[in-house]
């Protein structure tokens, strides 16, 4: 998200205090060869925002990341995985060719992805590269309870969690 560029992640409450990427080292990243995207203008959820709002989460912020790494990004990830039909409008508008959802899947502008977050530990990271770990995830989801007792037996105290037991994930 360009507007917080070497602010920090506060949207994220484990890692409330974690520095972000400073415009430097984003531009340092494209010259190593990573292909970077946007994730709204600030990470704010883009569903139900007005038509402006829309556009400036979208296409001011892909153009923003633009004149930072000299490439018009292709992917966006929608912040906190959530999207509406006019939010998915909204992505394909701006002229991206995908994004990425968290939890559900709907077509080319919501491909859902394995959320990666604070709470993830070494074992619970490596459990979510194991081929087929999102079809387990989404079947899981009709036994919440047994998938989030799961999840916090599998994380264990985090390395980015201060507290001892850990917290559960927070969609």
């Amino acid at each position: 998200p360009p507007a917080v560029l070497g602010a920090t992640s506060s949207w994220v409450p484990e890692i409330a205090d974690e520095p972000l990427l400073d415009p430097g080292a984003l531009r340092d990243l494209t010259g190593m060869g990573v292909e970077v995207g946007v994730h709204g203008l600030d990470h704010t959820s883009l569903v139900g925002l007005s038509d402006a709002e829309l556009v400036r989460q979208t296409s001011d912020a892909r153009q923003q990341v633009a004149d930072l790494t000299g490439t018009l990004p292709r992917a966006f990830a929608f912040p906190f995985g959530a999207f509406d039909r006019r939010a998915c409008l909204a992505v394909a508008s701006a002229g991206f060719e995908v994004a990425f959802s968290v939890f559900d899947d709907a077509g080319r502008y919501a491909i859902s992805r394995v959320d990666v977050n604070a709470t993830d530990n070494g074992q619970s990271f490596r459990l979510k590269l194991v081929p087929g770990y999102r079809r387990w995830w989404r079947a899981s989801n009709r036994l919440g309870p047994v998938r989030r007792t799961a999840g916090r037996l599998l994380r264990g105290p985090s390395t980015l969690d201060p507290s001892p037991a850990g917290l559960p994930h927070q969609p």
